[in-house]
């Protein structure tokens, strides 16, 4: 994620990054905590994740909270609103901006960067249980009815 962000938000000039090799990154943000989806103390865990939107210092203290999706609001404030700063303003600051979800200055710049790359490849594993979910790799994300969206099928695909 880090490498993403630098190339689509540093001036390298001439040494321009021509291939992006990703290697199960949260692209499309976590439904949960990594690693903890059945006990309870996960419970515990995945509320502080989804207090995240509710209560906003929770993002500067609680590092996974940068890459929280909310399946559940997500989906509904793309089609419905079409508001990217609102729906930005209740998930991760870091990743909605990086996906060019949240409206900012250098929204093109990203996407013109991003579209330039002559190669990408983006990797994820079969049996990942840092991620949840793991299609967050390729760019998948899990819809508000729970089934895995393709990357061409979600809001951010379709309104980028």
């Amino acid at each position: 994620m880090i490498a993403r962000y630098i190339i689509q938000h540093c001036d390298l000039g001439e040494h321009k990054v021509h291939k992006y090799l990703s290697i199960g990154g949260p692209h499309q943000g976590l439904v949960s905590e990594p690693l903890c989806t059945s006990s309870f103390s996960c419970f515990w865990l995945n509320a502080v994740h989804q207090m995240s939107y509710i209560v906003p210092f929770l993002k500067d203290f609680y590092a996974p909270t940068g890459y929280f999706r909310d399946p559940k609001i997500s989906t509904d404030i793309y089609k419905s609103k079409n508001n990217y700063n609102y729906y930005s303003s209740l998930v991760s600051d870091f990743l909605a901006k990086l996906n060019n979800e949240k409206l900012h200055s250098q929204n093109a710049m990203y996407r013109k960067r991003f579209a330039s790359l002559d190669d990408v490849m983006f990797v994820s594993f079969e049996k990942d249980t840092v991620y949840h979910p793991p299609q967050t790799a390729l760019f998948q994300e899990i819809s508000k009815e729970g089934y895995v969206l393709g990357f061409d099928q979600t809001p951010s695909f379709i309104n980028d």
